[in-house]
């Protein structure tokens, strides 16, 4: 897999059923993943020659993980100051949404949620977080929960 997610490389042992393996990884890989054109597959391979890193199959959840810390700032970032939380306070809600995704991360990789859905599963996860930050952000529930969800809600 590479850094951001969106492309996996499948290596097949010699004499491995190649339609079957192709299958088996895009029901794996879930909701949109797709077989590349061949162009589309260069385009890969040659990223990888120049020495960009794919993470192996051990790697996904630390990957995952790194991305939720991530997610977790800037969403942090962009809500707490509009709803008027202060330094700590956006530190807080960072640390809640990184524990809530990373629950969700490791399920996904435990094989418990399907991969690929995050987004569908982003406004309940928006919840929980709401919910944890009753101790230090009271009366916010409501405004804290609809900008956590506006996050990631589809622009027209």
């Amino acid at each position: 897999m590479e850094g951001s997610g969106r492309f996996a490389l499948v290596e097949l042992a010699v004499g491995a059923d190649v339609e079957r393996c192709c299958h088996a990884a895009l029901d794996l890989l879930g909701h949109g993943a797709r077989l590349l054109s061949v162009e589309e597959a260069e385009v890969q391979r040659a990223a990888r020659r120049r020495g960009e890193r794919w993470y192996r199959a051990d790697d996904a959840l630390e990957l995952s993980l790194l991305e939720g810390r991530i997610m977790s700032a800037r969403i942090s970032a962009a809500v707490a100051s509009p709803l008027g939380l202060d330094r700590a306070d956006a530190e807080r809600l960072a640390d809640e949404i990184r524990a809530v995704v990373w629950d969700f991360l490791e399920a996904v990789h435990r094989g418990e949620l399907p991969a690929g859905r995050f987004f569908e599963a982003w406004p309940g996860l928006a919840e929980v977080v709401a919910r944890r930050c009753a101790a230090f952000a009271p009366g916010r529930h409501e405004p804290l929960r609809a900008a956590l969800v506006a996050q990631f809600a589809r622009r027209s």
